[in-house]
């Protein structure tokens, strides 16, 4: 009996000998459960919940945003509208259910709410740059625009380009000799784009009245209002909106675009730059900055033509800009911010904010969409005469040839209209590609 008791209590011992034993080799294989990853993995949790409710709010408050202000096309809000549904979705389906996989879903997660939150943050910043540079160009918004259309990205409209003859750096003076008159005529709907160039010396009546005839660059000394009247009553056209430049703007705006490519008709120099430097052109495709694009918009002297090809050469810079212009690159921040910029330092302009910001958004509904650019130029003979403003003596002239006159009448019609140009026209492709 003893013998046994004592076999017993040897037992005992041996037994929770063992149990510890299996209790160290268990607490050796045995997964981490401590506090410190528990804590780790509600932290993530927590992240999670907090930044993605915070990206769909900030994605949600940037689509009713820019649905008030006419940013995007609609299809791009609806687009917006669908991922925000999607992501919302996901991010339920992830964050509910059943609990497999659990280290998996909560990546995706994070990841869903990092993406969120950093693609929303960027829609915000860009759409506020976007707002700040359209209000910085619109100079003119303050002012009555009866002429204006209804709907400018629809309907077409007339814009009269006048080029003043000043080189002060920040100054656009409200009289001053216009040297540049091109008419832009805008078919949206059909994305044509008719310009004419009218030359700075043509002999005609001021306001239309017939007892004051008058150089056309004479005509902006009195005012823009003076320039468009005598132009309207010469093409018989009605102008919606104007843009008044200088030699600055010029510069600028097309540095602001990142230089441009023009096509030249000839091999020419040209000393009528900004910075006084002497370039030289080839014929065929040029690749200029701004200094280099007022040199060659403002050469005459180099051709026999004169002035009718410089007019020429003005057109083709707008049509190198506009490409520019309706180029992806251009919607990135800080070339928008740019442009308008440079713009808005140099250009007064009666196109409200509001008709800017449509046109962005109608070209971006259009992108990679074709712009068709047709040009055409009134030409005359040149003469002496008396004029309106200098009365003592003779100036040179040039008399309107109104054949070239009468089929700009008709081309002009014809854009308003939507149909085809009568005769013979210089046309060209330009791609937002």
């Amino acid at each position: 009996m003893k013998h046994a008791k004592h076999s017993g209590d040897n037992r005992k011992p041996q037994n929770e000998e063992i149990l510890l034993c299996d209790d160290v080799y268990s607490s050796r294989n045995r997964k981490p459960t401590g506090n410190k990853l528990t804590k780790g993995k509600r932290v993530l949790d927590l992240i999670a919940k907090i930044l993605f409710p915070i990206g769909i709010l900030t994605l949600a408050a940037l689509i009713i945003y820019i649905t008030v202000a006419q940013f995007l096309p609609l299809v791009y809000i609806l687009i917006m509208t669908a991922v925000l549904g999607v992501l919302s979705a996901v991010h339920f389906k992830l964050t509910s259910g059943k609990k497999r996989h659990v280290k998996r879903k909560r990546i995706i997660s994070i990841v869903l709410s990092v993406v969120t939150v950093v693609v929303s943050c960027f829609g915000m910043s860009y759409v506020g740059i976007f707002d700040g540079a359209i209000s910085d160009f619109v100079l003119g918004k303050g002012e009555e625009n009866d002429d204006k259309v209804d709907n400018i990205s629809k309907h077409p409209f007339v814009v009269y380009i006048s080029g003043i003859d000043t080189r002060n750096a920040d100054e656009i003076v409200e009289k001053s000799r216009s040297d540049v008159n091109i008419i832009v005529a805008v078919n949206p709907r059909q994305k044509r784009v008719l310009t004419i160039s009218t030359p700075r010396d043509f002999y005609v009546p001021l306001y239309g009245d017939s007892n004051k005839m008058d150089k056309l660059t004479h005509a902006g000394s009195y005012g823009i209002d003076c320039s468009m009247d005598t132009l309207e009553a010469l093409y018989g056209i009605d102008f919606n909106y104007y843009a008044k430049v200088n030699f600055k703007s010029v510069v600028d705006i097309v540095d602001a675009v990142g230089g441009v490519t023009v096509n030249s008709e000839y091999d020419f120099s040209s000393k009528y730059s900004l910075s006084g430097t002497v370039y030289s052109f080839k014929k065929g495709e040029n690749t200029i900055n701004g200094d280099q694009a007022l040199a060659f918009a403002r050469e005459r002297s180099s051709f026999a033509s004169g002035d009718r090809q410089r007019g020429k050469n003005q057109q083709e810079l707008i049509k190198a800009v506009a490409k520019k212009a309706i180029s992806p690159s251009i919607l990135i921040p800080a070339n928008i911010e740019g442009m308008m910029s440079a713009i808005s330092k140099n250009t007064k302009t009666n196109f409200s904010e509001k008709e800017i910001k449509k046109l962005i958004t109608y070209q971006m509904s259009s992108m990679g969409k074709e712009w068709n650019f047709e040009s055409m130029s009134a030409d005359g003979t040149g003469d002496y005469a008396y004029t309106y403003s200098v009365s003592s003596q003779k100036l040179y002239v040039m008399r309107p040839n109104m054949e070239t006159v009468n089929a700009a009448r008709e081309a002009l019609n014809a854009i308003m209209s939507g149909d085809e140009l009568p005769g013979e026209n210089t046309e060209s492709t330009v791609s937002s590609k």
